[in-house]
């Protein structure tokens, strides 16, 4: 995902999507991804974030979509040991995820692809989601769902973990996004949004440590130790 503006147009900056190389090679992948933008570009809802452009370029295809000020929920996850959400924040996410689906099924359309990487969250704690794939059964997403649902925090409430159960047991009085929004035991909290806020921040603050590490460079006594140490052995640092 890069930024971008298209050229010459003014006030249409956006996050330029790529399909990697491997990818734009395999028919299946590249039809389902320009699907998916073709399909974006249908949609507009507060909770869906918009395709703004699609096209091609060396034969590699892109879609510029809404620039959105935040990050994807997956890099909120730690690198080491399980997401823990608040229930709150946990619900906040599902709180907009099912209202992102529930403006999608009355396109008839549904996600097909519902994972973290897909759902992002803003500085300020709300939640959009991108990545809208083909028409379907409007339940075809709640496995996805509560697969999200299971990874955000091992702490629900037994009036969540029951509303999990039949999201996953694909209970009837669940016939779509707008029935199972509506049993959601804990919807979305002002809480819950700002303490999403205050993780997206965090993973901004990790990856611009993380860049200036990348980007740091090398003191010339250790790139000298480092060019004088045996092949395969490791320079000791000095004392």
């Amino acid at each position: 995902m890069y930024d971008a503006e298209r050229e010459g147009v003014t006030g249409t900056r956006g996050a330029l999507k790529v399909l990697r190389e491997a990818l734009a090679a395999d028919p299946d992948e590249r039809a389902a991804f320009e699907t998916r933008a073709g399909v974006g570009a249908t949609l507009t809802h507060p909770r869906l974030v918009a395709v703004r452009d699609q096209g091609s370029i060396d034969d590699t295809p892109w879609v510029m979509l809404e620039a959105v000020d935040g990050v994807s929920l997956g890099e909120l996850f730690p690198k080491r040991g399980r997401p823990r959400f608040s229930e709150p924040a946990a619900a906040t996410v599902l709180a907009a995820t099912l209202e992102a689906l529930e403006a999608a099924a009355g396109a008839g359309l549904v996600h097909g692809r519902l994972d973290a990487t897909n759902v992002l969250v803003e500085i300020d704690g709300d939640v959009r989601l991108t990545g809208f794939g083909t028409e379907g059964d409007p339940r075809s997403d709640f496995l996805d769902l509560a697969r999200l649902a299971q990874t955000l925090t091992p702490d629900w409430s037994p009036a969540m973990d029951s509303w999990l159960d039949g999201l996953q047991d694909g209970d009837d009085r669940f016939a779509g996004p707008g029935d199972a929004l509506a049993a959601l035991p804990v919807g979305a909290t002002a809480d819950g949004r700002a303490a999403l806020g205050r993780a997206v921040k965090r993973a901004r603050r990790r990856r611009e440590r993380e860049l200036a590490a990348e980007q740091e460079p090398q003191s010339p006594s250790a790139a000298t130790a480092s060019a004088a140490a045996p092949s395969g052995a490791a320079a000791s640092r000095p004392a």
